[in-house]
């Protein structure tokens, strides 16, 4: 029985021994020296993950942009992607004895005309949730942009935006106005 005992020990000794032997492996580096990469977004060469785009008290059809934005890799690593998350506030002037229009009411009527990064439309991958035949600054705060394709290490890729007030729209809207907000975060 005693040695019965010291096999079974032995045996279950071996295969530890063995497991440890195969899940664990040693090497080793000259000088033993690491070295990360870093990513370091910058827009228009400052520091600075958000951009906002003003578009007070704009009138029927007139635009604002295209506002073009260089986003450069100043960092030693390349970025795998880029994600787009945009949204917007109220910015209201004088109502001119109007109605205050919200901001969601005022983002509806204010269509996104063009919106690329690095040469891409994006305007094509942004769905007409409050399905009003375009696609505005309400759609594009609820879309979905990330994954872009990212930056490599000292590259630098321009992104565009233009937006107008929509022909056609009521009086209501005078003195009303959005300031658009977009965070660009790069990701390995």
């Amino acid at each position: 029985m005693v040695g019965l005992s010291m096999v079974s020990i032995l045996i279950f000794g071996m295969m530890g021994t063995m497991t440890w032997g195969f899940f664990s492996d040693n090497e080793h580096a000259a000088n033993n020296l690491l070295t990360a990469g870093t990513l370091d977004l910058k827009l228009n060469d400052a520091d600075g993950v958000t951009l906002i785009l003003n578009a007070p008290q704009l009138k029927p059809n007139n635009s604002v942009g295209p506002a073009t934005i260089a986003l450069h890799n100043a960092g030693l690593a390349g970025a795998s992607a880029l994600d787009l998350v945009c949204g917007y506030t109220e910015s209201d002037g004088a109502q001119n004895n109007t109605s205050n229009v919200s901001a969601d009411d005022t983002a509806a009527v204010m269509e996104v005309t063009t919106l690329t990064y690095g040469g891409a439309d994006l305007l094509g991958g942004i769905v007409d949730v409050n399905a009003n035949t375009y696609v505005d600054i309400k759609d594009l705060s609820q879309a979905n942009l990330a994954g872009q394709r990212g930056l490599a290490a000292n590259e630098s890729k321009d992104f565009i935006i233009a937006v107008k007030m929509r022909d056609g729209i009521d009086n209501n809207f005078q003195g009303d106005g959005v300031d658009i907000t977009i965070t660009f975060n790069l990701r390995q």
